[in-house]
């Protein structure tokens, strides 16, 4: 029972996915932090996501599902916010004018 319980709580958190530029500049000084988190996030170890690309990444470790991806691009920092990072495999940040959103896979 209690291997069962540890074997769920460790299925509960976010997983390895690929993080898809899918707006038109390139990003820059990617971050990423729990919703509710304070300060800046945790850097994501991606210099710079040109248009189109794609970069795998690694689980980002907690419990939480929900995180706000912040990068510098089109002229100014980008904040997508509540993303699940939990039981996706492609997560593409996309961007029409100030209107950001994220497309799963």
């Amino acid at each position: 029972m209690v291997m069962a319980l540890a074997l769920l709580l460790t299925l509960g958190g976010p997983a390895p996915f690929t993080l898809v530029n899918g707006t038109d500049a390139p990003l820059a000084g990617l971050a990423a932090q729990p919703v509710g988190g304070e300060g800046r996030g945790r850097p994501l170890g991606v210099q710079r996501l040109s248009p189109g690309a794609r970069v795998n990444l690694p689980a980002l470790g907690g419990e939480t599902c929900a995180f706000a991806i912040e990068a510098e691009g089109g002229g100014g920092r980008l904040r997508w916010n509540d993303v699940n990072l939990c039981d996706v495999k492609i997560v593409t940040l996309r961007q029409r004018g100030a209107t950001l959103w994220v497309d799963y896979d």
